[in-house]
């Protein structure tokens, strides 16, 4: 038999007599079996042995392999199965099978390359948990080792070498350079994450911030067979910490917050009000190494109440993640990047207070900056930063289109100890006397308010 450097195969068991198949397409038909190809069906590979019925069937999935031509092929032609496992040039409506890198007239063998645009050694073997397509992204599935067809909300880690049936070994590439469906219109370069079908779209698209590779092709639109190259994180990188060592039992509290233990410098759980320095990336036991992320876009798991994409998110009693309070002792690690219920995973970008404070142009060391926006129900009304230590600058300005009713915000800081108290600003809103909309700009506190939204912004400390 015939092989060729860097060809991938992979062994079935022949569902039928396939002796006089050797070099034709074959498509699996249950489960880990093959049997010839059909015209338009989902093709696993060629051929490259001559099994009987129930014998072993070594298949070419990926790399150099010789076909056999049903009409004549031109080297760089795209080939798929005919309706008896032969390959033909592509007509269009039928399924990829690879490129051929020689001619032939029909009925003679050629040389193609099988999966083309899928030169890739990083092939893993998992159970299929459900049915899955090739050029399809996955999950991890419900039980250990099993793979599914990703969702829209995934971590995805590859894509389907090969189309497999529920409970069949499913060949899944995790690396390199392959060949993956399209699920909507992305430009070449786009990071790429999975629709809720499997289908490849541009990472964010979807509240989805994790990214499976990098595009080598555009896509118009969706069912395309797009090249891309996996890559996982390309998106936002994290940035981890792997010198540290866990302090307690970590081994259960994977993505939950840390913080440093000051009594001997491991990572322990952080509890409510913590400064933690990160969110621990792995399940490490007493003195193992804990990775932890630190910077970047990480996961994290949403405590009891949830979480609210954009919020400023915190660790409450048990290390897992909330929404910022804005009381007092409160120590933000990042902004929640998705909404996630009680006990699920959210996406975070990492970002503590401290890094906030040290990276706003202008801002001494030890400031903090608080923003939100004000539903407006007075002329003056008080607003909590939670800049406990209290508030040196504050600025306010209308979200809604200025009206008769209200033309103007500001913010206003006061003495901050007690109009207002320290971290409290007043948001207060005018309008136009009845003499200024005669023309003289005077302007006078607001006297009716409909929902009208301010957004504030307010510089202080935290203590």
């Amino acid at each position: 038999m015939s092989t060729y450097e860097n060809q991938k195969t992979l062994s079935f068991v022949a569902a039928a007599d396939l002796s006089a198949k050797r070099y034709y397409a074959v498509q699996v038909t249950a489960a880990n079996e093959v049997n010839v190809g059909s015209l338009g069906g989902q093709c696993v590979g060629i051929l490259q042995n001559q099994p009987t019925a129930d014998q072993a069937a070594v298949v070419a999935i990926n790399g150099r392999a010789i076909g056999l031509a049903s009409g004549t092929i031109t080297a760089g032609d795209d080939v798929e199965s005919t309706a008896t496992g032969l390959l033909q040039t592509m007509t269009g409506g039928g399924y990829k099978i690879g490129t051929a890198i020689t001619s032939a007239a029909s009925g003679a063998t050629f040389e193609l390359m099988v999966g083309a645009g899928q030169q890739d050694e990083g092939v893993a073997r998992f159970t299929d948990d459900g049915g899955i397509t090739a050029g399809l992204i996955v999950q991890t599935g419900t039980a250990a080792g099993d793979v599914a067809v990703a969702d829209a909300n995934a971590k995805p880690f590859g894509v389907a070498a090969a189309t497999s049936i529920n409970n069949a070994p499913a060949y899944i590439y995790v690396d390199g350079s392959v060949e993956v469906t399209s699920g909507a219109a992305f430009a070449k370069g786009a990071s790429l994450t999975s629709d809720a079908a499997g289908k490849a779209v541009a990472a964010g698209t979807l509240g989805n911030r994790h990214c499976i590779g990098y595009a080598l092709d555009a896509a118009t639109g969706a069912d395309e067979s797009i090249t891309m190259i996996i890559s996982q994180h390309l998106f936002s990188p994290v940035n981890t910490s792997s010198d540290l060592v866990a302090g307690e039992d970590l081994s259960s509290s994977q993505y939950f917050a840390v913080k440093v233990d000051p009594a001997d410098d491991k990572m322990i759980l952080g509890t409510a009000g913590d400064l933690c320095v990160g969110l621990v990336q792995n399940a490490p036991i007493l003195d193992a190494e804990a990775i932890v992320a630190t910077s970047g876009v990480a996961t994290g798991i949403a405590g009891a109440v949830g979480v609210t994409s954009g919020a400023e998110v915190e660790s409450d009693a048990f290390g897992t993640l909330i929404n910022a309070s804005g009381t007092a002792g409160y120590n933000t690690i990042g902004v929640a990047l998705n909404d996630a219920a009680g006990a699920a995973e959210v996406t975070v970008l990492l970002t503590t207070r401290k890094q906030v404070a040290a990276e706003v142009i202008g801002v001494a060391a030890g400031y903090a900056v608080a923003r939100g926006q004000h539903t407006v129900l007075s002329a003056v009304d008080t607003i909590a930063t939670g800049l406990t230590g209290g508030v040196v600058a504050a600025f306010g300005t209308l979200e809604t289109d200025p009206s008769v009713t209200i033309t103007f915000a500001n913010a206003a800081i006061g003495d901050q100890v007690a109009a207002p108290v320290a971290g409290s600003i007043y948001i207060k809103t005018w309008k136009h006397t009845t003499a200024g909309a005669a023309g003289n700009p005077d302007l006078t506190a607001s006297t009716a308010w409909a929902g009208e939204l301010v957004n504030w912004y307010a510089i202080g400390t935290i203590v």
